[in-house]
């Protein structure tokens, strides 16, 4: 299983990266840095071949003359990794990574390490010791390994055995072997399959397998069946069906049908409909037809129209609902008469309804205000107030005023929550200001129960300057539950404040209750000295304790 040949590590990340798996596919590690994604490192559109990736990568001809110094070398990468282009940055530290030496390489790569910082610095890390290691793997390892602990010498440690591994897999593996149980022997385990795959998916697969916890997945699928679909598209989906139950079967099945379809659609789904497990052929046709649904949506409907009724159907569809909509929300339109569900069109239209306002409100809304059904107008105008509250919170509860009465209700409400969720004091200070006092009292009501789970402190002191009224204390009453939890003696301390006796005493038992769930010995000590009724404390206390 020795590979002669890897691909480049970087052109594999590329196809990671196409694949929606991020960085880590490559450079797996237990624990992603704090704040890093992909996107941080720009992604960019991603190819499905590494004959596409290879000729948009590299930006430099061939004969281009390679820097003749170590300063011209680091020059070199660090205007590389400034690169905005993802796939163009990739190839031209990959074509930068060549010009490593035994020499150089322990110059360059601290001049590098230096230089650079925080997820920026660990990638460039990952590359350059993937290249030091293709030359003299020894010495990258040990470098990589005296580093501080962190993400840097992690990340140091992954590019290091696949530069490695992609020369001498064996002595890899040995070393791999060699290491004690733990999080780094787990990533470098991954590390080996991803770079075996490259060449010998064969033998990669057969070594996934041996390997502990595959069954979780870890994106190998995305490694490994690639290649095998190209070669032999039936005896890869053969391969991955047969593949023991949990993660890794289910991404191989889905890069199998992604990778089949595109080269015969026809095929590679008469194949997803011979899978046995219902959830597994339903996420297998999602991840086929949001690729169909975008490049030929007629297509695909006039497919969808053709499987069996039912509620199978139906997931499928408001799946691919949320595609259309993002990208045409008029087909997506279309998708809604093929749901039989009178509850789930109007589920899909609200959540048309949502992404389209996000993207385009002014035309969202146009659409919402000319339907002429009341109770499709109520859906619809729910779902556009709901998307527009997390981007446009101030055009929304504009809108809201202008609705009927019987439809406002329902969107102040939801309005209230998610514009909570995004600034609270703003949907406070609009909750308190309406005019009507139900869907004021409704309003404040759900603004404060998001805002108290998000950041009870500020809720709390925002809302003690609110004077006693029957509506404050209908507020108090919504959101004192949410405090049981994390803090039931601000939930007792909030609940006493409620002016009316009657459901002062209603609540404080509720609250009581919760307490005594969690933390039955502090309940008891305050329920004993509480304002509660004596049937009321003998009821609570005669629960038996946690």
């Amino acid at each position: 299983m020795n590979p002669k040949s890897a691909l480049p590590l970087a052109l594999t990340a590329a196809l990671a990266f196409a694949a929606g798996l991020g960085f880590s596919a490559i450079f797996p590690s237990g624990t992603p840095s704090k704040g890093s994604s992909s996107a941080s490192l720009g992604t960019g559109g991603g190819p499905t071949s590494a004959s596409t990736v290879s000729k948009r990568a590299l930006p430099l001809a061939l004969d281009d003359r390679r820097p003749q110094s170590t300063k011209e070398l680091v020059a070199g990468f660090q205007d590389a990794i400034n690169e905005p282009n993802y796939l163009r940055r990739l190839g031209r530290l990959w074509w930068l990574s060549d010009s490593l030496t035994p020499a150089n390489a322990r110059e360059v790569t601290e001049a590098l390490l230096k230089s650079s910082r925080g997820m920026e610095r660990d990638f460039l890390g990952a590359v350059i010791f993937n290249g030091w290691a293709r030359v003299d793997a020894k010495a990258a390892i040990a470098y990589a390994r005296k580093l501080p602990p962190g993400e840097q010498r992690d990340q140091a440690t992954l590019g290091a055995l696949a530069g490695w591994a992609s020369n001498d897999f064996e002595a890899a593996s040995h070393w791999v072997d060699a290491l004690p149980s733990g999080e780094l022997k787990r990533d470098a385990g991954r590390t080996l399959i991803s770079t075996l795959a490259e060449t010998d998916p064969d033998g990669a697969l057969e070594l996934a397998l041996r390997k502990s916890r595959t069954t979780d997945g870890f994106g190998f699928a995305y490694s490994i069946f690639p290649a095998l679909v190209r070669r032999d598209p039936e005896k890869a989906a053969e391969r991955a069906s047969n593949l023991p139950a949990g993660r890794f079967r289910t991404q191989a099945l889905r890069v199998v049908a992604n990778q089949w379809s595109q080269s015969d659609r026809e095929a590679a789904l008469a194949w997803i409909d011979t899978i046995p497990e219902s959830g597994a052929k339903q996420e297998t046709f999602s991840g086929v037809l949001q690729e169909w649904v975008r490049s030929d949506f007629d297509g695909s409907l006039a497919w969808l129209q053709k499987r069996p009724e039912g509620t199978a159907r139906n997931r499928m569809i408001r799946n691919l609902s949320y595609i259309a909509a993002s990208d045409n929300p008029e087909n997506a339109l279309r998708l809604v008469d093929l749901v039989t569900s009178n509850s789930g069109q109007d589920d899909m239209l609200q959540d048309i309804a949502r992404v389209w306002s996000r993207n385009d409100p002014a035309a969202a809304r146009q659409w919402a205000q000319s339907q002429t059904d009341g109770s499709v107008k109520k859906v619809v105008m729910n779902g556009v107030i709901s998307g527009m509250s997390s981007e446009y919170p101030e055009q929304a509860a504009a809108l809201v005023l202008q609705l009927p009465q019987d439809i406002q209700r329902d969107a102040v409400r939801n309005l209230a929550s998610n514009w909570a969720r995004q600034d609270p004091v703003s949907a406070a200070n609009w909750a308190g200001a309406l005019a009507d006092g139900n869907s004021r009292q409704q309003a404040m009501g759900n603004v404060m129960s998001n805002w108290v789970r998000d950041d009870p402190s500020a809720a709390l002191q925002w809302y003690s300057h609110v004077p006693a009224s029957t509506e404050r204390d209908a507020v108090v009453g919504n959101f004192v539950g949410s405090l049981v939890e994390n803090d039931p003696k601000a939930a007792v301390q909030w609940a006493q404040s409620i002016q009316d006796q009657k459901q002062r005493l209603s609540r404080l038992a509720n609250v009581a209750g919760n307490w005594m769930r969690n933390d039955s010995a502090n309940a008891r000590a305050w329920i004993a000295n509480s304002e509660l009724s004596p049937e009321a404390k003998k009821q609570l206390l005669s629960r038996p304790a946690n």
